[in-house]
């Protein structure tokens, strides 16, 4: 016969977690344009969201500021989009088919998601 002792178990944690960022792109595939939501949640003020689109071998292809309503990526090109929408397209036509990451930096938190451009 087996006997079971239960003792009273308190679990306190210190630990602060953080929800998860409810970052998406679309589409996915894409072919000239990729759209990023919800950068809103990684933006304090006017600094913006740094990203880093990286190919499959690790290099940095293409990077640039999200600014919510418009973004501006290092080859000059800006894109508009309605206030209030916070999306931001950010235009891949220099990239080549493959699988590509994006990775966002902002307020200390960092996202990162895949994606494949077909051209």
């Amino acid at each position: 016969m087996w006997s079971l002792k239960i003792k009273e178990m308190n679990f306190a944690s210190t630990r602060n977690i953080q929800p998860k960022l409810a970052v998406s792109i679309w589409p996915n595939p894409a072919q000239n344009t990729l759209f990023v939501k919800g950068v809103d949640l990684l933006v304090s003020g006017s600094e913006g969201v740094k990203y880093q689109i990286i190919d499959i071998t690790g290099n940095v292809v293409l990077k640039g500021i999200l600014q919510g309503d418009a973004t501006a990526n290092t080859n000059g090109a800006i894109s508009i989009t309605p206030k209030g929408d916070m999306r931001n397209a950010i235009n891949i036509e220099p990239l080549k088919s493959g699988y590509y990451f994006i990775q966002l930096e902002g307020m200390g938190k960092r996202k990162t998601e895949k994606f494949i451009v077909s051209k």
